[in-house]
């Protein structure tokens, strides 16, 4: 994680550093190296947030996107359930950075705990994966799929990665690496999805700017 408590205070790592956790109060120690993104680990391994994955360079790129005040924001459910969003923003949507894969158990889950959330998932690691999921792109374009944008037939079930998050009910982004991120949420006919080119830097100025994505990016509806 980025950022620990110092009573009230959230603060980020640095040598040596001590603080809290956010979620469970417990004692966190700073992680600093020359080859590891400088972060907060618990002293004693402890059951916290389990949807918290240890973070990579992908995932603080990432976050740096947006203001420090919308980075791991605690959320808590009706129920008294806490977890960390990667980012919230104050209109209250959340994006989380998936970097590894994860049960259909807990993606249901944590649709539901979320409701107004987007998934920007990791493709960039996973071994062919760009390449399989060129290769079951239609290449042909279909205009009026939404917002002025063109979508491109594909099959969800022909590729590893669009497979594993096809029965998300929730806007899914791959992020494959470069300028852009590519949609796998937008239904076509049936079985078949459309899958929509978004620049990476459109989608961090929507959110930013507090645009309503759903305007710019409503073929994720």
């Amino acid at each position: 994680m980025r950022f620990a408590l110092d009573g009230a205070k959230r603060i980020e790592a640095i040598p040596k550093g001590r603080g809290q956790c956010p979620v469970c109060c417990g004692d966190v120690l700073a992680k600093c190296g020359a080859r590891r993104i400088w972060h907060w680990a618990h002293r004693v391994k402890a059951s916290c947030d389990q949807w918290w994955e240890n973070e990579t360079a992908w995932h603080r790129n990432w976050k740096m996107n947006f203001p420090a005040e919308w980075q791991e924001v605690i959320v808590k459910g009706s129920s008294g359930e806490i977890h960390i969003a990667d980012v919230r923003t104050p209109s209250g949507l959340s994006i989380e950075f998936q970097h590894s894969p994860i049960t259909d158990i807990e993606q249901e889950t944590r649709e539901e705990f979320y409701n107004d959330l987007i998934l920007v998932v990791d493709g960039a690691h996973e071994s062919h994966g760009y390449e399989s999921f060129m290769e079951n792109i239609d290449f042909w374009r279909e205009r009026g799929v939404g917002a002025g944008q063109i979508g491109f037939g594909f099959n969800p079930m022909l590729a590893n990665i669009t497979k594993r998050w096809n029965s998300s009910r929730r806007p899914v982004l791959i992020d494959f690496g470069g300028s852009v991120l590519w949609s796998i949420s937008v239904m076509r006919d049936g079985w078949a999805k459309y899958a929509l080119e978004i620049s990476k830097s459109d989608f961090v100025t929507c959110l930013t700017q507090h645009t309503d994505p759903t305007v710019h990016l409503s073929p994720w509806k």
